[in-house]
Order: structure tokens, then sequence, then C-alpha cells
């Protein structure tokens, strides 16, 4: 093994000369059923949910190469909670997916336009599938709104042919979600991918191509909200060149087109993704549209073995209307920009590590016109230590606006292996923000005189923790736990609203805001855990006992941050606990 070659694969051995084996279809059908209590919130207070769900999960080998994987009825209950995180900002978060189902198999399904630290994002975000329903703002009783929608069935296809082409396709179908009966808050939708790559030359260089497809039963409450229907198609390839084949170059070429009521196809272009209404630019809004389409385009150059460096290169450009987020995830539209990465990686062990590497980031991002959107860099380290622990420490600084702007962010984390059974993780994150342009909210009627766009500075302090251990008590029996106190505090203050955008002097492009008072301040608190014991008590046959607890607390204290107080208010705060348990039994034929 080649440390300084890239690719694995392509490295191993070949074993010849077997023949006259057989190929059996791989029939798998593992049927569960879970019974969970959870907390329910009501206006009175608190009350237990009990319910009980069946489902099952089939495995079925259509060849040699091919593989047919269907679940019904899904249930995800024993897997790790999201982060906490606080979104001030009017972009959507973006979460891992963790659910297994959906990651069997995911890299077959990758197209990647969005890369940051090696979390990518594109045109199949599987965690549309099953998200929280969309409409759910226009319930009067929130607490009745479900958490998530219900995944009522999916199946997918994936292997690699001969050839050298990897085939992935996948559909699913969630059911509708209501409040009270009658109250959609999120229509039943079918959710359609496929993705195909051909290796060219051995597998250094190769084509591929991805098609995804989105269709909503729309009724009277969601069809001014939702688009009926999305689709996306896009082409890609990338090309491995140079000594020991360790450089490469990317190319691809995507479009989309959303169809939909002249309601929703307005929110669409009014939404953060493409703000089709600043009043500033050369993007036209139009109230009469039944339908939006865009494209976007990308290439890249990258170096990924040899020596001690590595990096990358990349250009992007995405117009103003493209639309990926039925079943994609793009955090906006209508920019264009560049990014380098750059790497130095010691993998001749040393007297404290086996092997360490630091990396520097930096991009620039403009819109469409030219005007600059952002621009920044971070630096991060992460190693390997002579007995196998793993260290890692990311920080990032910013600052702008001659200085008015400043934000840091430090996460140490650690991972080691106490003994051959038990590995544990702790994660710390400390982050200073002064942010003196944080958007704040848009008040009158967006688009004409009225209009009021408001910023104000913000002084915020962020401080989470990260805990993950693992204890394997035999190959059979293990137990997992997860847990992530976040404490975040932040006060407004110079409450403004946008005069003239495009003006340097920062007095002459902002004016003082003072039709709604003082900008009041926040403090919010969460906490996330998960406890999972797992029994596997024949071979392939499991039950999971699970313990998740959530607590938050909002709005107490606001405008001010203590960790001492805030930490010990979160955990006074009432917990919402759900138990699961949860058991399967694998059929095999």
């Amino acid at each position: 093994m080649r440390r300084s070659q890239f690719g694995l694969a392509s490295q191993l051995g070949e074993v010849r000369g077997l023949t006259g084996l057989s190929s059996p279809r791989r029939l798998e059908l593992m049927p569960y059923t879970v019974q969970a209590n959870d907390t329910k919130r009501k206006a009175t207070g608190y009350s237990r949910h009990q319910r009980m769900t069946l489902g099952a999960d089939l495995k079925y080998g259509l060849s040699s190469n091919l593989t047919l994987d269907a679940t019904i009825n899904p249930d995800f209950g024993q897997v790790e909670a999201d982060p906490g995180v606080l979104n001030l900002g009017a972009f959507e978060q973006f979460f891992e997916e963790r659910r297994p189902f959906f990651l069997e198999g995911t890299g077959i399904f990758r197209y990647d336009i969005d890369c940051n630290d090696g979390s990518c994002t594109g045109p199949f975000y599987s965690r549309r599938t099953g998200r929280s329903p969309q409409v759910g703002f226009l319930a009067e009783d929130q607490g009745a709104v479900p958490r998530n929608t219900t995944t009522l069935g999916a199946a997918k296809v994936t292997g690699r042919l001969p050839s050298g082409l990897s085939l992935g396709i996948l559909n699913a179908i969630t059911g509708r979600e209501s409040v009270a009966e009658s109250l959609t808050v999120e229509p039943r939708t079918n959710y359609f991918v496929a993705r195909a790559q051909q290796d060219l030359r051995g597998g250094r260089s190769g084509v591929g191509v991805i098609l995804t497809a989105v269709n909503r039963e729309l009724d009277g409450y969601t069809a001014d909200f939702l688009r009926r229907e999305a689709y996306t198609a896009g082409f890609d390839m990338r090309h491995r060149f140079g000594a020991g084949d360790n450089l490469q170059i990317t190319g691809q070429l995507y479009g989309s087109t959303v169809r939909g009521s002249v309601a929703a196809i307005a929110r669409t272009q009014r939404s953060a993704v493409h703000f089709y209404q600043r009043p500033d630019d050369d993007v036209i809004f139009d109230s009469t549209l039944r339908s939006l389409s865009g494209f976007g385009s990308g290439i890249g150059l990258s170096k990924k073995g040899g020596g001690i460096t590595r990096f990358s290169t990349d250009l992007w450009y995405k117009s103003p209307g493209l639309e990926l987020n039925d079943v994609g995830f793009m955090s906006n539209a209508n920019n264009m920009g560049q990014s380098n990465w750059l790497a130095f990686v010691l993998q001749n062990p040393k007297w404290f590590y086996r092997r360490w590497q630091i990396n520097f980031s930096q991009w620039n991002a403009w819109y469409v016109d030219g005007l600059n959107s952002g621009h920044g860099g971070n630096i991060n380290m992460n190693g390997q230590l002579k007995n196998m622990w793993f260290v890692s420490v990311n920080s990032f600084f910013r600052r702008a606006d001659g200085g008015r702007t400043t934000s840091y962010d430090l996460s140490p984390r650690i991972e080691g292996r106490v003994s051959t059974s038990f590995s544990a993780s702790v994660g710390l994150s400390f982050n200073r923000n002064i942010d003196d342009r944080q958007w704040l909210g848009n008040y009158g009627v967006i688009g004409s005189d009225t209009a009021h766009y408001t910023v104000a500075r913000l002084a915020q302090k962020t401080v989470s923790l990260t805990t993950r251990i693992n204890w394997a008590a035999s190959p059979n029996l293990s137990l997992q736990l997860y847990a992530q106190p976040f404490v975040t505090g932040g006060d407004y203050s110079n409450w403004r609203e946008v005069a003239a955008a495009r003006e340097r002097n920062d007095d002459a492009r902002f004016r003082p805001f003072t039709l709604n008072g003082d900008a009041a301040g926040f403090n919010f608190k969460q906490c996330r855990s998960n406890t999972v014991l797992r029994w596997e008590y024949r071979p392939g046959s499991t039950l999971f006992l699970v313990w998740a607890q959530g607590r938050v607390q909002d709005n107490m204290d606001p405008g001010s941050f203590s960790l001492r107080r805030d930490y010990r208010n979160l955990f006074g705060a009432h917990p919402d606990n759900t138990f699961l348990i949860k058991a399967s039994y694998w059929f095999s034929m």
C-alpha cells in the first residue's frame, strides 16, 4: 500500500482462475416492529404518547452485480440526533444523512456541486425524503404538526457492471401529513433519482449523468406554497493524469426546471435562494410565471497524491433561476466564484504522530452581475497519534466591513480507543461573532417603496460540547451514547435599514431604523442525546433499546451569555424523552 498514491482499490491485487461458482439471488427479508413512548407537548403542559409501527426491509440480488433494496414504513428511531444550531440567517441549515437505508450505497448517487471541508451538497439530498412538513406554519396548534413526514416506502437498485458502469436508481414515496385531518401541512410526494457513471481508461477517467424528479399531489392548502413538480439533469466528467495519475480535472454542467401555481413560483423567486426582488440588480421579478428554469456549471483541478502536498482549485457559476431544493440542497443561486484548498500531509511516522495534516482554504463569490457577495478562509489541522488516537483542531477567522465585523471559531476534538472494546470522542467548539450587518428582518411590501430591509450589529457567543462513547461488550452486544449541549446568546444594537445598497461609505449605505423600537437580543439553549443498546440475538436479527432526550430553552435571559448560568438553566429545563424498542428478524434465502 503506497500512501503517496491516489486511490485504494486501484492498488489491490486480483484473484484469477475461479470458475464454476454459483450466483445465488441473495434474498433477504427483515420485518420489524417498533414500540415507542415519547413526550407530547400540550397547551397545558406535557403528556406521554404511545405508538407502535410495523415495517420491513428487503434486499434482493437481481444479478451478481445489481442489488435491490426496499423498505416499507422505515423506522429511524435509533439514528443519532442532529447537532444543535441556531440559524439567524435566511438560508436553510444543512444536516448530514444518518439513516442506514439512505447511507448504504450513497457514493453511487453523489454529484457534488458545493463542498466545504469534505461536506458536499448537490442535486440529491436524501433528507428531503421524510423532511419536516413545509407548510406546518399554517397550523394554529404548532404542537399538532408532525416532526417529520412519513416515508411510506422506498426502493433503490445499485451496482457496478463488468463494463465499469456504476448505476443507482432510487424512488421514495412520502405520505400526506395533516393537522385535524383537514389541513394539509405536507402533500403526498414522489421522489425519483437516477445516477450513472461510466469508468474509462481503467477507472482513471469517467463520465456520468444524473436525473431527478419530484411530483407532489397538491391541494387548496399547499398549491400556493409548494412547487407541483421539479426536474433536474446533470452531466459530469473526470480525468486523471500526470505522474502516478495524481492530478485530476473535473467538470460538470447541470440544469433545472420547476413548475407550479403563480403564487408558488412567485414564492420561489422571492426566496432566499434567489432574491429576484432585489431592487439594485438586473434580475427581474415576474409575478405571472408558472415555471422557472436555470443552469449551473463548474470546473476543478486537484492533486490527490504524490509528495506531501494536496490541492484543489475550483470555479463555478449558477444562473438566477437554478432551483435544486426539492430533492437536492443548494443555499443560493445567482452566483459565481472560485475557491482554493491546500494541504500538507505528513505520512511518515515521527516521534509523536503516525499521520499529520494541515489545510488552508480560501474563497471568493460574486453575484452574476459582478457584485462581491463574500470572501473568506480558514485553517484546519488533524492527525493520528502513535497510540492510534485521532486529534483535530479547526479554526476560522473572518474580518469584514473595515474591521467592524469580526468572527473567530476554535474547535478542538480528540478521539481515542481506550481498549479493544471501548472508544470515545470529545469535541469542544467556541465561537465569538461580531457582525455589524446581521440581517434582522424585512418590513413593508417587499419590492415597493414601503419596503424596509434592516440589519443590526450583533455581538454573539456560542459554546457546544459533543461527546460520543462506543462500548462493545461482545461481538453481539454494544452500547452507543451521543450527547451535545449547545448554548448561544447575542445582543443587537445599532438597528438600521438599507438606504443605498451599493454605496461604499457605511454611513451612506444605511440609515437608522426606528419604526419597530429597539432590537431584542436572544438566548438559546439546546441539548440532544441518544443512548442505543444493540443486541444481535441471532445472526442478522437485532433488538434495539433506545433512549432519546431533548431539552430546549429559548428567550430566558435574552441578550446575554453566561456559560455557568446558561448550562445550569439548560439542564433544569423540562426534558422531552422518547423510549423505543425495536425488534427485527432476518430471513435469508
